[in-house]
């Protein structure tokens, strides 16, 4: 057994695991420091915004000490994205290694789905995060910038070289998601033993859709908190504008969580009508033995049979109702709970905007 970076044991003989890709080092790099990686990321955020101040300083586009709240999104966004990431990351291995016993097969078979998960190639990631920046670039320099009030040179370049590495971030963060999600789709087909009453293996992969769902939905929240104050200042066209946003997102959450997991709900619910099936089957064989008993004036009998149909009786509510659906309640209320957050900020912002 070996131990990767994220401190899970490992089968010995697996190549990929001895040849991580560049992206995977860097994405795991904080795993390597003592303490959470949340801690170290805002460090990371805050050198960020100190270099850019004293760029800015140093220019003369901005008095000394005064902030510029200009480079402070992009750096915080940045931060984030590359924290979710790494929470991703994290939870997609200790997912996995609960739903091993799901998926049977040898370890190096299984390492590879593993793999899938939790590696990102090189070059793809590149690619992707290239893009990224070019698409969203091009749309803010060609609806968004020609809106804005003119700024010092220091301050675009500043902010400019910091929206960069969110764009990029925010392309790492979608290609891992949807690789993620992608796998925990085909696990779902691969997996070799569903047990409806062992939930513990089979409910494993939710929480890795649960946590992509709640990382969309915190920064929906962030961004309702942070815009939604100032909606009411913009043009007519802005709040639903704003709305359409928010609720497209939260869209994209609700499918992150549901969608990868409908394989696996085909399954359980496809054994669970197997299972009702023969239940009724057994119930329709006892009721006519019960009538025979009944008609031959064989009382003993029939109370005999009459116990065994409250067993068969209740064995069918008992498969009545068993979930079909791939997670745990804790991971569903979390899920829903989480839910509910951009809506109450977006309500408390429009009370406050109304007492003002």
């Amino acid at each position: 057994m070996t131990t990767d970076a994220l401190g899970v044991q490992r089968p010995m003989g697996t190549g990929a695991l001895q040849s991580p890709t560049v992206t995977d080092r860097l994405l795991k790099l904080v795993d390597r420091m003592p303490g959470p990686a949340s801690f170290w990321l805002t460090v990371f955020a805050l050198l960020l915004l100190a270099v850019a101040h004293v760029w800015i300083w140093a220019t003369g586009a901005r008095p000394v000490g005064e902030l510029e709240p200009e480079v402070i999104p992009p750096a915080v966004m940045l931060a984030y994205f590359l924290w979710l990431l790494n929470l991703l990351y994290r939870v997609a291995d200790s997912s996995f290694d609960s739903f091993r016993p799901a998926l049977g097969g040898t370890l190096e078979t299984q390492e590879r789905h593993r793999l899938e998960l939790v590696s990102i190639p090189d070059r793809v990631a590149i690619t992707t995060a290239g893009l990224t920046v070019i698409v969203l670039n091009v749309a803010y320099f060609g609806t968004i910038r020609p809106l804005r009030p003119p700024l010092p040179v220091a301050v675009e370049l500043a902010s400019g070289v910091l929206y960069v590495l969110a764009s990029a971030a925010i392309g790492l963060l979608s290609l891992c998601a949807v690789r993620q999600l992608r796998g925990v789709s085909r696990l779902g087909v691969l997996a070799t033993s569903v047990d409806i009453f062992k939930p513990g293996p089979v409910n494993a992969l939710s929480r890795l859709t649960a946590a992509t769902a709640i990382g969309i939905i915190a920064f929906v929240a962030a961004y309702a908190l942070t815009t939604g104050i100032t909606v009411p200042t913009a043009e007519a066209g802005a709040l639903p504008t704003f709305v359409v946003e928010e609720t497209l997102m939260v869209v994209l959450a609700v499918a992150s969580f549901v969608l990868p997991l409908r394989v696996m709900h085909g399954r359980l619910l496809e054994e669970k009508n197997d299972l009702l099936s023969a239940a009724q089957d057994r119930l329709k064989a006892i009721l006519a033995r019960l009538h025979q008993a009944v008609e031959a004036n064989d009382l003993a009998h029939a109370d005999q049979l009459n116990m065994t149909l409250s067993s068969v009786l209740a064995e069918r509510e008992l498969l009545v109702k068993l979930p079909t659906w791939p997670w745990s309640t804790g991971t569903f209320r979390s899920v829903a709970s989480a839910l509910l957050l951009p809506v109450v900020i977006f309500v408390i912002t429009r009370l406050i905007d109304q007492l003002i």
